[in-house]
Parts: structure tokens; sequence; C-alpha cells
């Protein structure tokens, strides 16, 4: 009687230390998940941010052309001034 109950408080033991070892482990993989997810989303912002900068340069160096083709076909005046 006495080795059937230590027997079943060593096993409930090793129950309880595999489940704890299981718990423990789900939550490494869940929190390694996280951190996988938290880097794809910055390196998707940034890539962002690049696009976006890159996106307002061109857009200025196609405004800065369309102000040199508006003067370049504007006529040249002259303005003569007589004292």
């Amino acid at each position: 009687m006495l080795i059937t109950s230590i027997t079943q408080t060593v096993f409930q033991r090793q129950e309880k230390e595999q489940k704890d070892k299981i718990k423990k482990h789900k939550n490494q993989d869940s929190l390694q998940a996280k951190r996988e997810a938290d880097r794809i989303f910055s390196e998707k912002q940034q890539l962002k941010a690049q696009q976006l900068k890159e996106d307002k340069r061109k857009i200025q160096d196609f405004n800065v052309t369309q102000m040199v083709m508006l003067i370049q076909s504007q006529p040249q005046i002259t303005i003569m001034v007589w004292w």
C-alpha cells in the first residue's frame, strides 16, 4: 500500500513536470512567433517609409522639371530703361 502511494506520488510529480515543460515550450514558441511577427512588421514599415521617401523625391524632381520647362517656354521679355 505504501509503495503504491509512493509510486502514485512520483508518477504525479513526473506528470506535472512534463506538463510544465510542455507549457514552457509552448510559451517560448509563442514568444518566438511574436518576435518574428514584430520583425516582419518592422521591415515592412521601413520598406514603406523608404518607398514614400523615394516617391517624394521623384515628385520633387518632376515638379522641378515642369517648372524649368514652363520657364523655358515663356517668351523672353526685355525691359529697356532709357535715362
